[in-house]
C-alpha cells in the first residue's frame, strides 16, 4: 500500500510545468468566517510513495473531512493519482507522486474537524481543522 512521506494542508498550491510544488499559506488548520454556513477552500498537498503494484494501476484514494462532535463526514471525495517516472531519473530512485487536492469545505457547525486521507480505506494520514 502507498505512505506518505509528507503532507500538509495549504490556502493555496499548484504543481509548476517543472514538476515543483509552489503552496500558499501552508500548514493551516484554522478557517475563520463572518457567519455559518462558511464555505473554504483549503488544498492537500502530499507526497506518496506507492506500492509496485499501484504504480501502474495508480493509487486510489479517500479523502473525508469529519466533524468531531458528532462524526458526522461533511465531505467524502475520492480519485486515483496516476505515477509517472522522469525517464531521465536514476532508475534505483523510488517513484513518487504529489497528490494536490483543492478541498471545498462547507462548515455547517463550529468546532473541530479532521480531514483524513484513506488508500483502501485505510487511514495514511490525518489532520485537525478548526
Amino acid at each position: 500500500m502507498a505512505r506518505v512521506q509528507t503532507a500538509f494542508l495549504c490556502n493555496y498550491a499548484t504543481q509548476e510545468t517543472s514538476g515543483l510544488t509552489s503552496a500558499i499559506g501552508a500548514f493551516v488548520d484554522t478557517v475563520y468566517g463572518p457567519a455559518l454556513p462558511l464555505t473554504h477552500v483549503f488544498y492537500l498537498v502530499a507526497r506518496i510513495e506507492p506500492s509496485a503494484e499501484e504504480i501502474d494501476r495508480g493509487v486510489a484514494f479517500s479523502l473525508r473531512l469529519v466533524r468531531d462532535s458528532d462524526d458526522a463526514v461533511v465531505l467524502d471525495a475520492h480519485g486515483t493519482m496516476q505515477i509517472v517516472k522522469d525517464p531521465t531519473a536514476d532508475p534505483a530512485a523510488p517513484r513518487v507522486g504529489q497528490l494536490i487536492v483543492p478541498i471545498p469545505a462547507t462548515f455547517e457547525q463550529p468546532g473541530s474537524h479532521h480531514l483524513v486521507l484513506l488508500i483502501e480505506e485505510e487511514t495514511i494520514w490525518q489532520a485537525r481543522v478548526i
